[in-house]
């Protein structure tokens, strides 16, 4: 009976830590830079598509210095299921200087429908 006691016990510590461990962890994705009409900041990764960022990070200049179109490397816990999609951003690398001509126009032109950026943005 004790053997069975310690080792339920065993099993629920070891999922008990590998859950907790999950949660700390951070992935990255790379994509390109959009800055919305209403001044959200979103990532077009190929992966996943349109991704709301909101900055996770002590830098509240997160995204001063990006421009639409720039790639972009961020660092970001899990992404809601949305569109579009949204994420907790904790690190912003900029790649390369980019244009809007980077972003397929499918997404600009769904982004745009939805009201996240003017026509003329395009």
């Amino acid at each position: 009976m004790k053997k069975i006691m310690l080792l339920s016990i065993g099993i629920l510590l070891i999922i008990l830590t590998a859950v907790g461990c999950k949660k700390d962890q951070k992935e990255t994705i790379t994509g390109y830079y959009l800055e919305t009409e209403n001044g959200s900041h979103l990532i077009i990764s190929e992966e996943s598509g349109p991704i709301v960022m909101s900055n996770q990070s002590k830098n509240d200049s997160l995204f001063d210095n990006l421009q639409t179109g720039d790639k972009i490397k961020i660092t970001y816990d899990a992404i809601n299921e949305s569109y579009p999609g949204q994420t907790g951003a904790y690190s912003c690398t900029l790649i390369e200087e980019g244009t809007i001509s980077n972003i397929p126009e499918e997404t600009l032109t769904t982004l745009s429908e939805m009201g996240w950026i003017p026509v003329s943005d395009q």
